[in-house]
């Protein structure tokens, strides 16, 4: 078997695998067909194939190669000529050669897992989805959390893409895009997906399993298991229409003076996260963060409003104004949350504790 493909083909299968389904075991399996070849991987929790295009010849073979060394002997090579032969990849390039060792590859039983409906996603919306999903991307609240959903829902009416869990949430509503579409995804799955798949693709479900697929890719991920307490998706969407009709203080502030502040304010951060004390009065901001290793305090210009105090944490406070533009615009609301008006979206972030407030 021998396939001549070039190396900007051969790297791409690489870091999209690498992304997907990093094998486990290091080696990835390259699969002829006489037609075609494939490259496969599996990872503890997904598996991935991608085609590599090409000119095929000799008789079908499946071997395994490192996937380390395969990239590394390819690199900075631009045509390349890769045959199976005695056991040996062999890799040709002008005048170059190199010869890797190979292992068995294991076959892939057919997948009998039983699959909803297909999803399809036009190129339009992939681009779309790709620039929503970023702007929407919130960390985790803690690090035993097991993941940070993302929902989409795409309708003939509009689309609604969130990033959320109990403490705060990131939303973008659009009629720019439409579409038949509902799912709740890992963020860092789906924006592997989004990152490997350009164009057009297709999304299947099944009760355990995402499978993504275009005429290159495919791609098998292990769902994993919801928690009982864990928000769903028409739960996140009434609380965003709520959310909307909620009246607060209107407040706004220069991001480079806030942001100031929070850079600073690191120099007395503690292993357990900090929290900001938050004060607006008289056309002023106070912003105070004290710890265990010290204090920092800083009064910034903001827009007048009546007195209004609240405790927000900071690591979640930092994030919000980071996703903001030039001037951070922010809605207190009693003592639930702040709104942060994003150019395109919304970041919700739940106060620390009650707020006190005067006319």
């Amino acid at each position: 078997m021998q396939i001549s493909t070039t190396n900007d083909a051969l790297q791409e299968a690489i870091r999209i695998i690498s992304r997907l389904a990093p094998p486990v075991s290091g080696n990835v399996a390259v699969q002829s067909n006489g037609k075609r070849v494939h490259m496969v991987s599996n990872s503890e929790t997904s598996s991935c194939s991608v085609t590599l295009p090409g000119d095929v010849e000799g008789k079908a073979n499946v071997f395994a190669v490192a996937m380390q060394s395969l990239r590394d002997a390819t690199k900075g090579r631009k045509d390349l000529k890769i045959a199976y032969d005695k056991t040996l990849c062999k890799i040709t390039s002008g005048a170059y050669k190199c010869e890797l060792p190979t292992v068995d590859a294991m076959q892939l039983e057919d997948d009998q897992d039983k699959k909803e409906k297909a999803i399809k996603i036009d190129a339009e919306q992939a681009s779309w989805l790709r620039t929503t999903v970023s702007a929407v991307a919130l960390k985790p609240t803690t690090l035993i959390a097991t993941f940070m959903p993302l929902s989409v829902k795409l309708t003939n009416k509009g689309a609604f893409v969130a990033c959320y869990d109990s403490n705060h949430m990131a939303f973008i509503h659009s009629n720019e895009i439409t579409g038949s579409m509902e799912v709740k995804l890992p963020l860092d799955m789906f924006q592997a997906v989004l990152d490997a798949f350009k164009g057009e693709f297709t999304i299947e479900l099944s009760k355990s399993n995402l499978y993504v697929s275009n005429k290159l890719v495919k791609v098998a991920l292990s769902l994993p298991q919801e928690e009982e307490n864990e928000l769903k998706l028409e739960e996140v969407i009434s609380a965003v229409k709520d959310i909307k009709g909620s009246k607060g203080t209107e407040v706004e502030v220069k991001k480079e003076d806030i942001i100031a502040f929070m850079d600073n304010a690191r120099a007395v951060a503690t292993k357990e996260r900090s929290e900001v004390s938050l004060t607006v009065a008289d056309g002023k901001m106070s912003l105070a963060v004290q710890t265990s290793n010290g204090s920092t305090k800083a009064l910034i210009k903001t827009t007048k409003s009546k007195k209004i105090k609240v405790m927000i944490d900071f690591e979640f406070l930092d994030e919000a104004i980071r996703k903001s533009g030039d001037v951070v615009q922010m809605k207190i609301v009693d003592d639930q949350f702040i709104a942060f008006h994003l150019k395109v979206g919304t970041v919700i972030v739940s106060l620390n504790q009650e707020t006190s407030e005067e006319e």
